[in-house]
Parts: structure tokens; C-alpha cells; sequence
């Protein structure tokens, strides 16, 4: 089982994720790299070798440092076992030794790869076969020093007991048995001898002997037996060797490193592996081991001590309701361990929560070292049994799985008891089959609650007759729903208070407590304590509220577990009374009877509270209510017409009760009511004008008619009588003085008189009246009186309007060139107009808020212009036009040149003008340019030989700042079109140098560089000139050609000297009469003439060896080329200096044939240079292969040398120590002798030795060679 300390990483996730972690791990890595590669290539550029060992030491140990330290960080996907790290570490140590290291490759042993790349060595030449080659290619060291003899002695034969140095015990899967391996070395056992001992040295020594054959039916066994278990070989620690083992030296360099985790060792070739099969416990001793000779195996690891495996397992457990427990809880377990005390038990917990948010388990590992066993057998290795208590405290809630991970012995055996134990027969299962490594628990977490909807000081409150309506909340804060939860709940009630009668409440109020005191139970209640169980898979537990008391929260519990009570614990619940009111009904009169009632009621209860009445006419009935924030409120109702009306208040609202009736007498009143009479104005202002001498006054009447009213206008009182109507219109005459001047003046309401006679003063009833004698205007403004406005074509145009009386103003006038007239709201005297269209407006009425008004003759018109638009085209002068392509031609250019066309325009400057330009590859590109005068020049383009088109797409003056688009298909004068003419030029197509003989014409027209490449329009006229710069002589040609290519050909000149010469192109011309461009370096072309070429040889010898090089010297101007021949096949080479050189890579006979100038002039014939090439002798041994002999002291080894040559032949050779191929060493081995033999005129030589050591050749040569060379081989002595 997996330790959860170990699969956490070592920094929490909670400051910092597993993925950022592993970002800043692999940018440390890659750090640290990049700054080790600087290092190591700083250090090869300013650094000795002494430093860069220092920075191996260095980038060593902090590689060390990460890689190993990575591990202990646990993070995610980066988290090695230790082998991985060290694998890991090993390969980046390999690296730095391979970038830092003081290694070097012995010369002759392996070929430089590089040496192999001619452009990356500098140090190539060019062989007889026209290839880059280096000496070392040429002259390959493996082809003439081949082969090695290596004698070797016989070694001894050993034999290793359990070499691992592991511990072994008598396993159920394998029949209670032990496989003890044994490892034999350099030869097969015969007869093996070994011994068991019991344990303790109680007892006699049994010795067993066993073949050959009987290793091999025990490994067999074993074989079918470990294929039928899947349990794993526990790590077993390396058993310490007793002081009288032997040891050897030769064994020790022979071990290998062990595999752990596997009972196979690791074996060499001449290794070979045996079991020897063990069933009782004891210690086994190797006695002897023979093989078919007789010789004895030296022996080592003689000793093995073999023991019962150990076992564990948890004891049964006695209490059958195992399976459950709280949190809180302790439980205590018992564990049956056998084995070799002291014993060690490693176990742990495994936490998986059960809530369905949380699905992450934890756990915790332990461990018990030392468990100690009996006093009577302490210091034998025999197996016991022990019991080990286990304690363990649930503190969270969940599945809690107890796992017996591992149990070791004394000894180093170690079990894993959650591992299947597979056996061939079913009765060699475990022995006691009520053992079990797991043991799980169900961890159910304790239920909490507390009140929900009730806190300290804040009662419930509880209406009578509405127990239903009020519950009480128990909420769990926590709980298991695999244990359920309930409360526990007491309640006690309330002391019953007796209510007072007496008070403000009267007789209302005692009708009202009579109405409470019925809807009350008839029963007193009594104290009681109840369990009320929560809903399956609810929080929340209702409890309806009957009674008032006080509820107690006493207990908490679930099915198996005990709870927690939470506060708040107490809840009060408190009766509400029913809210009463007291009703006070006076009447009120007023001149000839009761005009309505004055009620004041006073009321008890819980404030806002709401009165309900009822008012009944001849009309009906109708319900009302009124709102009072008091315990004391008022009401008056006064109805506004006649009639018999009667009142009843009906029932009292307050905040926790609705409509609670009211009794007693005095609760209804009725009453015949004659309401006052009214008399109100319906507006309050009247504004009048025109001619008239009376206002209409609409009054509004109430009470019985008829009415009489009395009126007050200034000072003047008028009475108005027999007014029928409720909605009344009288006519009051104006004063004269208001009525010649205009102004305000008040009217007053003074009285009204109903029908029967009651006359009412009024107060507060007033009007003002206005009277106009002024009309409102209208006119249009003008400054200068011209009444006219300018604006760009489409504009918007704002006509100004002067205007007199009330705002806001209507206004009727008509649009240029229609007769429909158009209306306008305005709000200010100094409003505008705004029109788009060009003509004359008129304005034909107008009118302010109160009265018609005259329009203004002198300003009823008003006209509006528009700027006329600019204009753009092409002046007269810029060409030509052409009717049928509609295109302004103007006269060719020759490239280069300045050119200009003239553009008018017409508006208000400046002007900005957007043209295009299409150049002869049909490439488009807007331009513009400005001009402050009506006419301006655009500079045409002729840098580009062509048809160049112009065109003119939108203009923009200061009157239109927004431009108008300009259309070239219907407006003449925008375009223009004009060829540009190509210039002439001539250019040489390559300005190389070019070789001539001496006396030869001057005809260059087969030289591909001696072309002249000619633009323009033919023919062409071409003025040549030929310098002779040696003599200072000048001659002078014309020549005419239609082609666009010429080469040189002037047959009339000739070469009569030697030295450099030069054809000069003066001038060009063709049929555009155009000048001609280019410069004078490009129509120019040097011609070298040179005299005949030579090859001499610098030695004076015929025969060379293979990687010799041939010298030559040149003669003549360079370049040269050398025709030769090697073994009949032809070959041609450049040289650009004068010494020539090659390098003999293969025998044959090498002939120089010719010698000429570049590109073969002046070519010469070459006699008498022969050289012969020899091949480079060969030496090997044992036909140049490796061969390792074995022989016993006193016998001999022939080595056998071949010699490949032409005799005599000298060579020399060297006997070598041998060296441990386990070892690896820097330096070459040791040479134990070296000799030279002369005079050899056979090719194989043979020599004896019984010397162990390895034979090679180091010197040969022949009649004509030698390998290694003379500078090479100089410290080899001769024969």
C-alpha cells in the first residue's frame, strides 16, 4: 500500500499547483544547461584543460545536487524512483566527462570523422583523381598494421553461495521450501557438498551431496513452482559475512551488481546459476565442490541461514457491530504476527470520504519497531508468536480501511499480507484462514442542530385561532445520512394572565376580549418533552407552534451516534392579543340641519391600524377603510349632496390581526344630511383678446339649487341669480379702463345662496383675468435688408425670424415653386428656418400662445442661392484630343525626361485635386496634389518606358470641403494618355576577364561572356573602341546590327603583343534618337594576352608511395590548365597558382600530357614526365584478426605474421600486459617488449612464446615503402 506522505509533493498544492511546480522544476533544468553549454564553450576558447577539469567537478556536482534532489520534492510526474534518478544522473556524468573530460582517441585505433568532410578540414588536398582527400584517408592506418594475438592463462573455478547476500525463508507458495542460489565460475560443478544445521545448534549437522542433474531437476522444480504465484521477492538485505569466509581478489573483480527486487543474479558469460532446495529450517552451509577433473571450486558465501517466513494478520473480533462507529470514537485491535523477534509491522489507515463533494481520500502510515518476543529464545532465529495492540481515534468521518502492509523479521524477511499467496495444492493456503489483513469501519459523523428562525430577544409571535400558520425550524448543521438525525424537544408553557377589563378599551373592548376568550383552547396545556425525527435526507426538522411557552432544544441524536446541540437551544413563543378600539360619534350642524359626522376612536393593539366602515345612500353601499399610525385617530364625513346616509364601522386591523369585528352601541349612526351650498371657479386664469367687452366665466355649483352668486371684478360687486345647473357659464362685462389699456385684473367669488335660502360666504375663490389688446408678428431678418442668403450647392440654410407675443409661436409658410403650405412650432423671438431647397420662401400666418397675429409685409419673403460648383479638366495645351477613344494624346517623352501638363480649374482656391496614374504594367495608384491658381502643371512620369494614362477622379475647393467625384466617362478633359520612349544601353553580359594567344584575331563570338546585350529600338549603331594599354594604341570601328545581342567580332584587328588589352563601347544610338544610358563600367570588357605555357617537375625521381605528393612548377600567366593521364584513364585540372600538386592516392603510373592557359589556349605538348606509384606494404597477425588464446602454464602460442609488399621486408612488433576489460583506463597499456626483424624475404614469419600478453605490429616496409612513414616512425630502432 502506497504511503500518502510520499504521493503528496512536498510544497502543498494549496500554495503552489503540481503544474507550476513542474514549470519551475524544468526551467531550473533547463537553466542550469544552458548556462553549462556557455561554460563549455567559453572554456575551449579562453580556458586551459586544468580549468575545464575544474568545471567538470563542478557542473558534476550540482547535477548530482538536481537530480537527486528532485525526487524528495514528490512532484507530480516528475517524481523518480532512486534507479531512475540515477540513471538519470549517470547519463548527464557521461555527458560532462564527453564535454570536459581529459580524453583522447589513440592514433590508429579510430578514424576522425570529420577528417572526412572536406569543407570541414583544413588540412585536404587534391589527389591524382581530381578528389579532396587528407593523408590520413590516403594512408589508412587499419589497412597496413591489421590484427592482434592475445594469450590469456586459465582462471580458477569458483563457487558462490546465495551471492546476492539475501535472506531466505520457507515460503507456503513454494511447499514450504527455499531456493538457495549458488553461482559457479569458469567451469561446471560435478559434485556439490553442503551441510544444515538446526537452529540454535540444537541438534547434529546433516550433509546432503548432489549432481550435476540434481541442480538442474531443482531449478526445474523451482521454475514451476515460482509460475504459479504472482507474490513478488521482498528486498532482503545482504547477510553479513562471518571473518572465515575467504576472499579473492580475481572474485572480487568478477562480481556484478546485483538486481534488486529479484533472486536472479546478474551473470557474466562464463557464469553459470544453480539451486539448492531447502524444507527445513537451519543454516546451510557450501562443504565442497568438484568438477569432473577433481579440481576443486574455490568457495565463497558459504553460509545461509534459512527460517519460517513470518505471517500477520488481524485476530477476529469479537463485538458483531464492527462495522460502525462515530467520530470521536476509539477503537482497539488486536494482530497475530509470527516470526523471528525482534519483528517490525508496518501499517496504516486509508480515509475515503462519503460526501458527494469531496471524492479525495487520505491516510496515514506506522510503524512498530522492535516488537520483542520471548525471554527463553531470545538470540535463535526461530519463529514465535506475538500479539500486537493496535489503538486508533476517529476524528473524521468516512470509511477508514486498517491495511497490514508489511511485516519483517530479524532476519530480513519481510511479508506483504495484501498480496495473494498462490499455491499448486489448496491445502498449502494460509494456515489460519480466520487471519485478514484489513479491517474497515464505517466513521458516521455526529449530527449538530440548532434553532433556525429564533434568536435571544426575539420572541415568536402567536396568533389565537391561527396555530398553523407559526412553526418552529430545528436545522442541522451537520449530519450523516447513513445515520439520520432527530431532536429532542421540550416545552413549557406560559403562566396564564388574566385580562383587564378595565382601561380605554370600554365596552368595545370587553366585547372584543369575549371573541378571544372563545377562540381559546378549552384546556390548559401542560409541560411535555418530545423526539421529532428528521425527514430522510433533510436538514431541517418542523415543528408547528400550538401554544405559547418557551422550547427547549434538549438533545441531538442519529440512529448510532449521539449529537451535538447548538446554540441558539431556546425558543419562546409569546401570544398575541387581539387589537380593540373605542368609537366616539358626534354630529355635525351646520345653518339648516346636519351636514355630516365628527368620529374619534380610539384603539389598542399592535400600531399601524385600520379602521373599517361602511357608508350606505340611496345609491347603495360602500366600503371603506382608514389608516391611523396612533393609538387615537379622527374622521369626518361630510357627503356633498342630500340624503339620508348611514355609517357603520364594522371591524379594527391591526399588524399581526386583520378585520376583527367591533360591538358594542355607537358602532352605526344614521343621519338625513342638507350638504352647504359651493360655488368654485373651473380655471384659474382666463386670458382674452380681440374686440369684446364681456368674459365668459365657467363656474362649478353644489348643493341646492337654484343658486345665487355674488362677484367682485376691480371694485365693481355683481350678483348673478337663478343658476340651475350645477356647471354654470356666466358673462362678466369687462371695466372700461381694463378694457381700453389691457392688463390683469382679479375676480372674486363673494357668496352663494342655495335654494332653501342658506346663504354661504366664500373665501379663497379667485381668478385673474387677462386682457390683450396686442397681436403677435412675424417677419423674416435681414442685416442689409436684401433678404437673401448664399450656401454651397444642397446645403442646409438657415433663414433668421423676428417674432412678438407669447411663445411658443405657429407659423404657416410655403416652399419655392409649390403652393402647399407647411407648418412650424417655435419657441424663442430670434427662431430659425431651416430649408435645403434654392428659391423664394413666404410666410403666410402666424400665432403665439393665446391670440392670431399679421405677418410683417416687408419681411414675408425671403430668398435662398447656391455657390455654383468648381470645376477641373486638362488645359488645351497639354495635347491633343482624341474623339475616339475620348483621351487627351500628348506628345512622346524619352525616358528621363521632364515633362509637364498643364491642369485649369475653376472655384474658390485652394484646390485639391485626386488623380490616377496607370503605368505600362497596367499598376493603378491615386495621387494628389494642390494648387492655389486657376491653372497648374502636373509633372508627368517618365522614368519607365511606355503608356503612361492620367486621369482626373475629384476636386475639392474651399467652398466643398467634402470634394465632388469627377466622372471620366461623361466629362471631356480628364485623361490623358502619353508614351514614354525607351532609352537605349548596352551592357556587357559579364565583366570577367577573358584570355587570348598572342597572334590571334580579335573574334570572341564562341566566348559566352563576350556578349553585349543591347535595349532599345533597332537598328542599332554601335561606335567601338580596341586599346592596346601595353603599346598606348587605340583603334576605332563603327558597327550596325538589328539584334539585341552582339558578340565581339572585329577580324580586322589582331593581336601582336602580349600584356592586357581592352574593347570599350563609346557609343550607342538607335531608332528613337534617344541618348543613350548606362555607365561606361559596364560597357567595358579586358581581355588578357599571354604566351605559351610550360610544367616542370621540383623532384628528380620516378618511384613514390601511396600518399606522396607530386610537385610541380607552372610556367606562363595564370590561370593554367594540365592535361594527364593515370593508369590510362585522362584528366583535366585548373590551377590558379604556380605550384602545382597532387596527391598519389592509389598505385599506377601517373603521366603529365599537357599544359595550357586557361580555357585551353595556348596549349603546349608535354614529353618525358612519367612517375611510378607504389602501394604501401602490409603487416598482419593471425590474419589480421583478434585472436585470444588460452593455454595452461608451459604450453606455447604461435603468432603468425603475413607480409603484403615486394621483398625484403623489415617490420617491427610489441608484446602488450594484458589489461581487465572491466577496468577502464585513460591510459595505453604497458608494452613488455618490442623487436625488429630485418631481411625478410618471405611474406609469413612465425614466432613462439608462452608469455601471457597481447602481440601487434607496429613498423613495416618493402623494396620501395615503409608504413608508418619516416616523420611518423622516427623513434623505431633499426634492425
Amino acid at each position: 500500500m502506497a504511503e500518502p506522505n510520499k504521493a503528496r509533493p512536498l510544497v502543498s498544492e494549496n500554495f503552489l499547483d503540481a503544474p507550476t511546480q513542474r514549470l519551475l522544476a524544468v526551467g531550473l533544468a533547463v537553466f542550469f544547461q544552458a548556462r553549462k553549454i556557455w561554460e563549455v564553450l567559453q572554456s575551449y576558447v579562453v580556458t586551459s584543460a586544468s580549468q575545464r577539469s575544474w568545471l567538470l567537478l563542478k557542473w558534476g556536482a550540482l547535477d548530482a545536487l538536481f537530480f537527486l534532489a528532485l525526487p524528495l520534492f514528490r512532484i507530480p510526474r516528475l517524481k523518480f524512483s532512486l534507479r531512475v534518478a540515477l540513471a538519470q544522473l549517470l547519463m548527464m556524468l557521461c555527458i560532462n566527462w564527453a564535454a570536459l573530460g581529459d580524453w583522447h582517441i589513440p592514433a590508429g585505433t579510430l578514424r576522425q570523422p570529420l577528417a572526412y568532410i572536406p569543407w570541414l578540414n583544413t588540412d585536404t588536398q587534391i589527389s591524382i583523381t581530381e578528389r579532396k582527400v587528407t593523408l590520413d584517408q590516403v594512408v589508412d592506418a587499419s589497412a597496413h598494421l591489421l590484427g592482434q594475438h592475445t594469450v590469456r592463462l586459465s582462471p580458477i573455478n569458483t563457487a558462490k553461495l546465495n551471492p546476492q547476500g539475501l535472506s531466505y525463508c520457507l515460503a507456503p507458495h513454494t511447499h514450504n521450501s527455499a531456493f538457495v542460489p549458488i553461482v559457479f565460475n569458469n567451469s561446471q560443478p560435478h559434485v556439490l557438498q553442503y551441510s544444515i544445521s538446526p537452529l540454535g545448534d540444537k541438534g547434529p549437522r546433516t550433509y546432503v551431496n548432489l549432481t550435476w542433474n540434481d541442480l538442474k531437476s531443482i531449478s526445474s522444480t523451482r521454475t514451476k513452482l515460482m509460475s504459479h504465484t504472482q507474490t513478488p521477492v521482498p528486498v532482503r538485505p545482504r547477510i553479513k559475512l562471518s571473518e572465515a569466509d575467504e576472499w579473492d581478489q580475481l572474485d572480487e573483480e568478477e562480481e556484478k551488481p546485483i538486481k534488486h527486487n529479484s533472486d536472479e543474479p546478474a551473470l557474466s558469460k562464463t557464469e553459470r546459476l544453480a539451486h539448492v532446495r531447502i524444507v527445513q529450517p537451519g543454516v546451510v552451509r557450501l562443504e565442497r565442490v568438484l568438477d569432473k577433473a577433481g579440481a576443486d571450486f574455490r568457495i565463497r558465501y558459504s553460509e545461509v541461514v534459512v527460517v519460517e517466513c513470518p505471517s500477520v494478520g488481524f485476530e477476529p473480533a469479537g463485538d458483531k457491530n464492527l462495522g460502525n462507529r462515530c467520530t470521536g470514537d476509539r477503537v482497539d485491535m488486536s494482530v497475530r504476527a509470527r516470526g523471528v523477534a525482534p519483528i517490525e509491522l508496518k501499517w496504516g489507515v486509508t480515509i475515503a470520504p462519503k460526501t458527494k463533494y469531496s471524492t479525495r481520500r487520505s491516510g496515514q502510515d506506522f510503524t512498530i519497531r522492535g516488537i520483542e518476543g520471548k525471554e527463553e529464545i531470545e538470540g535463535a532465529p526461530v519463529a514465535q508468536d506475538l500479539i500486537i495492540p493496535l489503538s486508533f481515534s476517529f476524528d473524521s468521518p468516512g470509511r477508514h480501511t486498517f491495511a497490514l502492509a508489511n511485516l519483517s523479521d530479524a532476519i530480513g524477511n519481510s511479508v506483504n499480507p495484501a498480496l495473494p499467496q498462490h499455491s499448486l495444492k489448496p491445502g498449502h493456503q494460509t494456515s489460519d484462514a480466520d487471519l485478514t489483513h484489513t479491517r474497515t469501519f464505517d466513521v458516521l459523523s455526529r449530527p449538530s442542530a440548532a434553532f433556525e428562525n429564533c434568536q435571544p430577544g426575539k420572541d415568536l409571535q402567536l396568533l389565537k385561532g391561527k396555530e398553523g400558520h407559526l412553526n418552529i425550524i430545528v436545522k442541522a448543521e451537520s449530519y450523516d445520512e447513513q445515520d439520520g438525525w432527530g431532536a429532542h424537544i421540550s416545552f413549557v408553557p406560559d403562566e396564564p394572565v388574566k385580562a383587564d377589563a378595565t382601561g380605554v378599551a370600554g365596552m368595545v373592548g370587553k366585547v372584543a376580549e369575549r371573541v378571544a376568550n372563545a377562540l381559546d383552547k378549552t384546556t390548559t396545556p401542560t409541560p411535555w418533552t418530545k423526539f421529532f425525527p428528521a425527514a430522510s435526507g433533510s436538514n431541517k426538522i418542523k415543528l408547528p407552534a400550538t401554544e405559547s411557552g418557551t422550547y427547549t432544544l434538549t438533545r441531538v441524536a442519529g440512529d448510532s451516534c449521539e449529537g451535538v446541540v447548538r446554540s441558539p437551544e431556546v425558543c419562546r413563543v409569546v401570544e398575541v392579543p387581539l387589537p380593540r378600539a373605542e368609537v366616539e360619534v358626534e354630529r355635525i350642524h351646520e345653518c339648516s340641519g346636519d351636514v355630516g359626522i365628527h368620529t374619534i376612536f380610539t384603539m389598542d393593539g399592535t400600531p399601524p391600524f385600520r379602521i373599517h366602515y361602511t357608508t350606505t345612500d340611496s345609491k347603495g353601499t360602500t366600503k371603506s377603510q382608514e389608516r391611523y399610525l396612533g393609538a387615537r385617530g379622527e374622521l369626518k364625513l361630510q357627503p356633498n349632496k342630500s340624503g339620508t346616509y348611514t355609517y357603520s364601522f364594522d371591524a379594527v386591523s391591526d399588524a399581526y390581526y386583520s378585520e376583527v369585528p367591533l360591538t358594542g352601541p355607537g358602532r352605526t349612526v344614521t343621519q338625513v344630511v342638507h350638504p352647504l351650498a359651493s360655488a368654485k371657479f373651473t380655471d384659474a386664469n382666463v386670458d382674452t383678446c380681440g374686440e369684446s367687452q364681456e368674459i365668459e366665466v365657467a363656474l362649478e355649483l353644489s348643493g341646492v339649487g337654484p343658486w345665487k352668486v355674488e362677484m367682485q371684478l376691480g371694485s365693481e360687486v355683481m350678483k348673478f341669480d337663478r343658476l340651475k345647473r350645477e356647471r354654470e357659464t356666466v358673462k362678466v362685462p369687462i371695466p372700461k379702463e381694463v378694457y381700453a389699456r389691457g392688463g390683469k385684473v382679479g375676480l372674486d367669488l363673494v357668496s352663494v345662496e342655495d335654494g332653501n335660502g342658506c346663504k354661504r360666504t366664500l373665501s379663497s375663490t379667485q381668478m385673474s383675468v387677462e386682457v390683450r389688446r396686442v397681436k403677435p408678428t412675424a417677419r423674416f431678418y435681414s442685416q442689409d435688408g436684401s433678404h437673401r442668403i448664399v450656401v454651397p450647392h444642397e446645403s442646409k440654410a438657415e433663414l433668421p425670424l423676428r417674432l412678438t407675443g407669447d411663445k411658443p409661436w405657429r407659423i404657416e409658410y410655403r416652399t419655392p415653386g409649390s403652393q402647399q403650405v407647411h407648418k412650424k412650432l417655435l419657441h424663442t423671438a430670434n427662431d430659425q428656418l431651416s430649408v435645403k431647397a434654392a428659391g423664394k420662401y413666404e410666410i403666410v400666418s402666424v400665432s403665439d400662445h393665446h391670440c392670431p397675429g399679421t405677418v410683417v409685409p416687408e419681411g414675408a419673403f425671403y430668398h435662398v442661392d447656391w455657390i455654383p460648383l468648381p470645376a477641373v479638366g486638362f488645359a488645351h495645351s497639354a495635347g491633343a484630343f482624341d474623339k475616339e477613344r475620348e483621351v487627351i494624346v500628348r506628345p512622346p517623352v524619352c525616358a528621363g525626361e521632364e515633362d509637364y501638363a498643364e491642369v485649369a480649374l475653376i472655384g474658390r482656391s485652394p484646390f485639391q485635386v485626386t488623380y490616377s496614374h496607370t503605368d505600362p504594367k497596367s499598376h493603378t495608384e491615386e495621387s494628389l496634389f494642390t494648387s492655389l491658381k486657376n491653372i497648374t502643371r502636373l509633372a508627368m512620369r517618365t522614368s519607365e518606358s511606355g503608356t503612361h494614362t492620367y486621369a482626373l477622379q475629384h476636386l475639392v475647393d474651399t467652398t466643398y470641403n467634402n470634394g465632388i467625384r469627377l466622372d471620366t466617362r461623361r466629362t471631356r478633359g480628364l485623361r490623358l494618355e502619353q508614351n514614354v520612349l525607351m532609352r537605349p544601353s548596352a551592357r556587357f553580359k559579364s565583366t570577367d576577364r577573358i584570355s587570348r594567344c598572342l597572334n590571334t584575331d580579335l573574334n570572341l563570338s564562341h566566348d559566352p561572356g563576350a556578349v553585349l546585350s543591347l535595349t532599345g529600338t533597332p537598328p542599332f549603331t554601335l561606335s567601338v573602341a580596341v586599346r592596346n594599354l601595353a603599346e598606348g594604341e587605340t583603334h576605332h570601328t563603327q558597327i550596325v546590327t538589328n539584334d539585341h545581342e552582339w558578340a565581339i567580332n572585329v577580324p580586322d584587328y589582331m593581336f601582336r603583343t602580349i600584356g592586357p588589352h581592352q574593347v570599350a563601347i563609346e557609343r550607342i544610338r538607335d531608332a528613337s534618337q534617344c541618348a543613350e544610358l548606362g555607365s561606361a563600367s559596364e560597357r567595358l570588357l579586358w581581355i588578357d594576352v599571354a604566351e605559351t605555357a610550360a610544367i616542370i617537375p621540383l623532384e628528380r625521381r620516378v618511384d613514390y608511395c601511396v600518399g606522396d605528393v607530386l610537385n610541380f612548377q607552372l610556367e606562363g600567366t595564370a590561370p593554367w590548365q594540365v592535361g594527364y593521364t593515370f593508369n590510362g584513364k585522362h584528366t583535366s585540372a585548373k590551377s590558379a597558382s604556380s605550384r602545382f600538386s597532387r596527391v598519389a592516392a592509389q598505385p599506377g603510373i601517373f603521366r603529365v600530357e599537357s599544359i595550357a592557359h586557361q580555357q585551353n589556349y595556348c596549349k603546349t605538348a608535354v614529353r618525358d614526365v612519367e612517375m611510378k606509384i607504389h602501394q604501401l606494404p602490409t603487416a598482419r597477425v593471425s590474419d589480421g584478426n583478434r585472436v585470444i588464446e588460452d593455454i595452461r602454464e608451459g604450453d606455447q602460442a604461435e603468432i603468425v605474421f603475413k607480409l603484403t609488399g615486394e621483398p625484403p621486408f623489415t617490420f617491427t612488433y610489441q608484446r602488450t600486459e594484458l589489461i581487465d576489460p572491466k577496468k577502464k583506463s585513460k591510459t595505453p597499456p604497458k608494452v613488455a617488449e618490442t623487436h625488429t626483424v630485418s631481411n625478410v624475404f618471405k611474406n609469413e614469419h612465425s614466432i613462439f612464446s608462452a608469455a601471457e600478453g597481447t602481440w601487434t605490429v607496429t613498423f613495416i616496409s618493402d623494396k620501395w615503402c615503409r608504413y608508418p612513414t619516416a616523420a611518423v616512425d622516427s623513434t623505431v630502432p633499426e634492425a
